[in-house]
């Protein structure tokens, strides 16, 4: 099930609680107090990027040209939406995928949509929920890729975070843009 907050926020690391001062330099003019703290701070968000979890990036792609058009980073487990409304049926759809690293790619992990439509997720009658005016399919397929048409009707909208990105800001009525997580 999605975060609480849509994602928003959600998976911000901590901020790191004071920084180093630099007391006082030498005659020579070399750093001495402080020049310690700094580089026990420099191993340790070193030891912690490297260890912790694995940055990828959430990139779009031009499906002609195959170009990078537009990317953020993002983690394993993060959450990712695209929003958009259905083009014949004029209704919202909401679908959240979460970022997986191994194998990587996106899980579409949840569909939202007020009325079903052509093209929307669908498992049976046994397979969706109502959830305050939503029909809610949780599938929880792997894609490790997402081929998406560039709609001149509609506006979709990519959210990862904080980041966002309308597709019509970057390609045009038509054009194939391609959503992928690359290392």
């Amino acid at each position: 099930m999605r975060p609480s907050g849509h994602g928003r926020g959600r998976f911000a690391p901590a901020p790191i609680a004071g920084r180093p001062r630099l007391l006082g330099v030498c005659r020579l003019g070399v750093l001495t107090a402080g020049l310690v703290p700094a580089a026990v701070a420099a191993v340790l968000l070193l030891t912690w990027t490297t260890t912790g979890q694995t940055a990828l990036r959430l990139a779009l792609i031009d499906g002609a040209s195959g170009d990078e058009v537009w990317a953020v980073p993002v983690n394993p487990g993060q959450w990712v939406r695209l929003r958009y409304v259905h083009s014949a049926d004029r209704t919202p759809v909401e679908s959240w995928f979460r970022v997986s690293g191994d194998p990587l790619g996106l899980v579409l992990e949840e569909e939202r949509y007020a009325w079903y439509g052509a093209g929307l997720e669908f498992y049976g009658p046994d397979s969706m929920e109502w959830e305050t005016g939503w029909v809610v399919v949780r599938p929880d397929r792997h894609l490790s890729r997402l081929p998406l048409r560039v709609a001149g009707t509609v506006e979709q909208e990519l959210c990862a975070g904080k980041a966002r990105v309308r597709l019509n800001d970057l390609a045009s009525f038509g054009q194939s843009l391609i959503v992928e997580v690359r290392p």
